[in-house]
């Protein structure tokens, strides 16, 4: 994970989630937006290559990529419990921060 990526914050102050938007597209356009968690064992890196390379046949496509808390280049607290529970709820946190 490069210094500089964006990363967002969670609602608990200690949970950080590191993601990338790939093909901005300019308020008004109706974009297909997809949502991409990535394996424990891919990198962003790797991840933003392979839709890169989609949206240069797909230029209305728009792609988020998130790494999910636990995952190199993100945080969470000692005592969180990496459970579906935890992680659904800060990827929801993201979203509805992304959409405003």
């Amino acid at each position: 994970m490069r210094s500089g990526d964006p990363e967002y914050h969670a609602v608990d102050d200690e949970t950080t989630l590191k993601y990338a938007v790939l093909n901005l597209i300019p308020r008004g356009k109706s974009p297909q937006r997809v949502v991409v968690l990535d394996d424990w064992f891919d990198t962003l890196e790797d991840t933003m290559g392979f839709f890169s390379r989609m949206i240069v046949s797909h230029q209305d496509l728009q792609v988020l990529l998130v790494k999910y808390p636990g995952q190199a280049g993100s945080t969470c607290s000692e005592k969180a419990t990496l459970n579906n529970k935890f992680l659904a709820s800060s990827v929801l946190s993201l979203l509805r921060s992304l959409d405003k």
